[in-house]
């Protein structure tokens, strides 16, 4: 989706948040160049290292994010910012996620929200963006130059995958079920819109993204800002603890764990019921 956009002459700025843990940093940050180069974003990093790793202090993280986001919104002024799900079901997505709705809340710059989702689905999404091969061969060159994490798991086959499964699926879940397929391309990315309204969100209405046409908003009268909020599923999960149970079946190398019983501490970014706070 950001590749149509760039090719049809948007500026697209990509800030990488973090590079990962100490001993990855170097390689990631050549592959952050190398992507960037590839598909031709302008890019940006944060002024000291954020780590986003489990064994990270995720709340340290999130305000660090938080301001990073806040010094971008006043430098750049952008008309889309495009974040990760804060339901998206990794921790870093979720963070990164509610501390970019933390630093548009307090920002005098009120640009459209466009999230995206990859380890969780959208519940509802409102934008079906098609594209064709040629923008799926550049983001495989693209997404190549991240060798470490390419070599780690087949990211590379996901994507083309996501992409043709959500041409199929993602006119019906955007427009309803029942709707005809669109024809005019193999792929597709699916997005939620949330327009900003008197220091909440609206959701986006259904509509089919197709550059190089201006894509322009437009509101329901439905508040989401109810679900922005609210404590993800898998935060609520990851707040209860793990054990370790012994004999559980699990892939060779990876521990088996199971849920606790009893709700044990946790390093979380918000307030009560996972609420961000402001500060």
């Amino acid at each position: 989706m950001l590749l149509a956009l760039k090719r049809t002459g948007w500026r697209v700025v990509n800030f990488v948040v973090t590079m990962g843990r100490p001993e990855h940093r170097e390689r990631r940050s050549r592959e952050a160049v190398c992507a960037a180069r590839t598909a031709g974003f302008e890019l940006r990093t944060p002024r000291e290292p954020i780590g986003l790793s489990s064994a990270d202090d995720l709340s340290l993280g999130f305000y660090r994010v938080r301001s990073e986001v806040r010094l971008l919104l006043d430098e750049l002024r952008p008309a889309i910012v495009v974040a990760p799900s804060p339901h998206d079901g990794h921790h870093g997505h979720e963070m990164v996620g509610r501390a970019v709705l933390s630093a548009l809340r307090d920002s005098e710059v009120r640009p459209r929200l466009w999230l995206w989702g990859l380890w969780a689905d959208l519940p509802f999404p409102t934008i079906y963006a098609p594209f064709d091969d040629a923008i799926m061969e550049r983001v495989q060159q693209t997404i190549r130059c991240y060798t470490g994490e390419v070599d780690r798991n087949d990211y590379a086959t996901l994507l083309f995958s996501r992409a043709r499964t959500r041409a199929i699926l993602g006119v019906e879940r955007v427009f309803g079920y029942g709707q005809e397929r669109v024809r005019c391309a193999p792929y597709a990315d699916l997005l939620t819109e949330c327009l900003p309204e008197q220091g909440g969100w609206l959701l986006g209405s259904a509509r089919l993204l197709k550059p190089p046409s201006e894509p322009a908003a437009c509101a329901t009268e439905q508040d989401i800002g109810w679900w922005l909020e609210s404590t993800s599923p898998h935060d609520r999960r990851r707040r209860l603890g793990r054990v370790r149970v012994p004999g559980l079946d699990a892939p060779p190398g990876v521990p088996a764990v199971a849920p606790s019983a009893e709700r044990q501490p946790s390093t979380g970014v918000g307030g009560p019921e996972g609420r961000v706070r402001s500060v």
